[in-house]
């Protein structure tokens, strides 16, 4: 099958993409469909959230690498003294990605200490997932997803007997689904693979709802964040990506909230998320 393509009069509604024509959609995100979506949020640094963002890619981490040092560092127990370092090798071969889910009180992207612990002390981003169009493609890869459950008897050591690909495979949820009680406020789903190369990446294109961020290192902290130069950056990197930028405030959201809409002299729009009954911003 071929396709006739005449730019000027398609190239609002097409684009080329591998050869073939592929309708680009027209659909804009806004806050009533924001709040109806089920979603999962990734708290990671303004750069590496750039890079997630104009990418559309993933890259998945060890498990060593996370801040939790019941899994960058894990007893291990065998049989034998060299089977330690199978288990070990076994080990590396995994990788992950975590999320951070809403608990129907205060939503996922309001966590001051995910916003500390993994944005750059606030300074970085959140960016939100539609959760169903993402766990599809997790799903597509043969990934392994779950939630994390928290266990206040949590043990991190590891007793293996057998053959360590094996047995990690039969005790996944207890190997990389399991965390002590003491992490439980980061609400973390999780995402696992098993590779023999790296880097491992997963494709989040048309998975992103939005883009959260706090603050900026570029302005005083008494200043309005639409001021920013990094802001302005933002707002001109995602301009016609569809990816709207919500911008907090200071006040806490404890409870029901709704996103106020705003339009932004910057090419870009805004979202305002206030808490109704508490608080009354005046646009």
């Amino acid at each position: 099958m071929s396709y006739k393509y005449n730019p000027q009069k398609y190239r609002k509604t097409y684009r080329w993409l591998r050869g073939k024509i592929s309708k680009k959609s027209c659909s804009k995100m806004t806050p009533e469909r924001f709040q109806e979506i089920d979603k999962l949020y990734h708290y990671t640094s303004l750069k590496n959230g750039l890079l997630i963002l104009l990418s559309r890619t993933m890259i998945m981490s060890h498990p060593s690498k996370m801040n939790d040092i019941n899994e960058s560092y894990r007893p291990i127990y065998c049989s034998l003294e060299n089977d330690i370092e199978k288990v070990e090798k076994e080990i590396k071969k995994y990788y992950q990605s975590s999320f951070t889910l809403d608990d129907g009180k205060t939503p996922g992207f309001f966590i001051p200490a995910m916003w500390g612990h993994y944005a750059d002390k606030g300074y970085g981003v959140c960016i939100v997932f539609d959760r169903k169009k993402l766990i599809s493609r997790i799903e597509s890869y043969g990934y392994c997803y779950d939630k994390v459950r928290y266990n206040e008897n949590y043990d991190s050591s590891i007793l293996v007997e057998g053959n360590p690909q094996k047995y990690i495979r039969e005790h996944i949820n207890n190997v990389f689904f399991t965390k002590s009680k003491d992490w439980s406020y980061e609400r973390e789903y999780r995402v696992i693979c098993r590779s023999n190369v790296e880097p491992v990446e997963i494709d989040i294109s048309d998975c992103i709802v939005a883009v959260i961020v706090n603050n900026f290192k570029d302005i005083d902290c008494n200043e309005q964040q639409t001021n920013s130069p990094t802001y302005k950056a933002l707002i001109h990197k995602l301009r016609g990506s569809d990816i709207p930028v919500l911008l907090l405030n200071m006040a806490p959201l404890n409870g029901e909230y709704e996103l106020v809409n705003y339009e932004s002299d910057t090419n870009g729009e805004i979202w305002y998320p206030k808490q109704s009954k508490i608080i009354d911003i005046d646009i």
